[in-house]
């Protein structure tokens, strides 16, 4: 979504090429929110969202990010650095796991490194390089 802002034009085509691959871009409604609250230029990010297929967000993908940001803490040894890693993660990026896992498996990510550390606790997702 801040991808959209900086180039309007690549977002667009990418989404192009994501729908014409028969996959499916997962955007969360805490994604939107995020997006819109952190972009100079609204209307770049508003377009981007008026070509977005909507997906409905489902209580099993809740407990679905539960269970990775718990094997994501685990992994980090516990304690305060299990907390710590749950933190910067966050509950977006897990969200987008797991709907990413139950919609198509991929991921598109300008910062893959919480979603590399969902992915090595469990997430079946791939997170290939953002092309723009």
């Amino acid at each position: 979504m801040i991808a959209a802002e900086r180039n309007i034009v690549a977002a667009l085509r990418n989404i192009a090429a994501v729908a014409r691959a028969g996959q499916l871009l997962v955007v969360p409604p805490v994604v939107i929110v995020e997006a819109r609250q952190r972009c100079a230029n609204i209307g770049a990010v508003d377009v981007v969202l008026a070509r977005l297929r909507r997906e409905a967000l489902l209580p099993e993908d809740g407990v679905r990010a539960s269970d990775l940001l718990r094997a994501a803490g685990q992994q980090a040894g516990g304690g305060r650095a299990a907390s710590a890693r749950i933190h910067a993660i966050g509950t977006a990026d897990a969200l987008i796991a797991a709907m990413a896992e139950r919609l198509s498996g991929i991921v598109y990510s300008a910062d893959a490194r919480h979603l590399s550390w969902l992915k090595h606790a469990g997430a079946r997702i791939v997170v290939p390089p953002v092309p723009f």
